[in-house]
């Protein structure tokens, strides 16, 4: 069985593919779910001028669902910062979405990111502020990309006590740890977050984690997931969420994951 998690449609401000474009490519690549995670801001920046159109979301959602039964179909959506948007937030978390993934978009007073807008330095410890914040605020399924902007410096370095500090209340919370591979294929091929981050979140005793692509277009789905699932720590259970429950890709009959069951550390990728 094989997840992505994190795709985005033309009901995203920069999809480039339709959600009924996405489920077709999903099915040749033997994708068997697929959660279409489209962007919600309301930061300052370009993105706020964009409106969800939750409604028009979920009609065209279930109309694939009849159309496409071979293939497993999850809502979701990716909001920016929640913590600062607290009632927008929460009134489009109670919309009947599988998956709610919380991102860092922007830092403070910039938009991510130019080494242009902000230095590095400035860059990390901003970034990784809002992200403690967003993780002790929770209410989400998913924590995306969590070392989104090194995508855009030549260099990029994280405060080790802070990393621990969010990878524990992930863990605490029950909150899945994001491997994006949406630069997966760059020279360095890193996934977000880089291994070291990954390797640290099963030190600490973390299990939860969904693979998501990222891809605004369909040619980008479960981009490099073989080649990184083999790098991942064996202890670590690959899922997808339904109904905001975590779910093993093994778990065939909708029962869950106990966190307190010795069967847990029996579930490799």
């Amino acid at each position: 069985m094989k997840a992505d998690m994190h795709v985005h449609t033309l009901f995203s401000v920069d999809g480039k593919s339709s959600m009924e474009e996405h489920c077709k490519r999903a099915i040749e690549k033997g994708i068997t779910h697929i959660c279409f995670t489209e962007h919600v801001d309301f930061n300052k920046f370009e993105y706020a001028r964009w409106q969800f159109d939750a409604k028009a979301y979920f009609k065209e959602l279930e109309r694939l669902r009849k159309e496409y039964k071979e293939l497993t179909i999850l809502s979701g959506m990716e909001f920016s910062e929640p913590h600062l948007y607290i009632s927008e937030f929460n009134k489009l978390e109670s919309l009947p979405f599988d998956n709610v993934i919380a991102s860092i978009h922007h830092c403070k007073n910039e938009l991510f990111p130019a080494p242009k807008n902000l230095s590095m330095e400035q860059a990390s410890q901003e970034y990784y502020e809002l992200m403690l914040k967003t993780v002790e605020f929770g209410k989400f399924q998913t924590l995306a990309h969590m070392d989104f902007p090194k995508r855009f410096f030549d260099e990029w370095l994280h405060d080790k006590k802070t990393i621990d500090e969010i990878l524990k209340i992930l863990i605490d919370k029950k909150i899945a740890l994001e491997v994006n591979t949406a630069i997966a294929d760059a020279p360095a091929f890193e996934t977000m977050p880089k291994n070291s981050i990954i390797e640290r979140y099963a030190e600490l005793g973390g299990k939860r984690i969904v693979m998501g692509s990222d891809a605004h277009h369909e040619d980008n789905l479960s981009k490099s997931f073989d080649n990184v699932e083999r790098l991942l720590p064996k202890c670590l259970v690959r899922g997808y969420f339904r109904e905001k429950e975590f779910h093993p890709l093994n778990d065939d009959d909708g029962s869950g994951l106990d966190e307190n069951s010795e069967d847990i550390n029996e579930v490799g990728v």
